[in-house]
């Protein structure tokens, strides 16, 4: 997921020229400032982009205003949207639903449980191999992809 933030000056007309360049630079989401849209919401843009944005009032002097443009896959996953004020704006997204440790293991343990009744033989396959660092040290006696 690649994320990045433009000073645009003001987005109107630009919309297909940041989208242009947010695939060419490989960008799901891009926070945008000095956008000098009015009030607060959000608008579809062109192939796959959606524009979510935080302004002033109409009737009020242009200045700030700020907005996220995110690709569709992450637009699927927004929980909450806030619109602060026309310098602050904030998306919750749900990325993944990560399963803690302690549970997977919990749950691998009564898959093997429930299998080794009889006289079964059990496969598990996965990515075993996970680490951080470069310290292959703690590993060396297992064997697995």
């Amino acid at each position: 997921m690649g994320a990045g933030t433009w000073n645009i000056t003001s987005l109107t007309g630009k919309e297909v020229e940041i989208t242009k360049e947010m695939r060419k630079f490989k960008l799901d989401i891009l926070g945008i400032s000095e956008t000098r849209k009015q009030g607060k919401g959000n608008i579809k843009l062109t192939d796959g982009y959606t524009l979510y944005y935080s302004g002033i009032e109409p009737g009020q002097r242009i200045k700030e205003r700020v907005g996220i443009i995110v690709a569709d896959w992450i637009d699927r996953r927004i929980v909450k949207v806030e619109t602060i004020n026309s310098r602050i704006i904030a998306l919750e997204i749900k990325l993944v639903d990560l399963m803690c440790t302690e549970e997977f293991y919990e749950q691998l343990q009564m898959l093997i449980d429930k299998k080794k009744e009889g006289n079964n033989r059990i496969i598990i396959l996965g990515d075993w191999n996970a680490r951080v660092g470069n310290d292959k040290s703690l590993g060396l006696e297992s064997m697995g992809t």
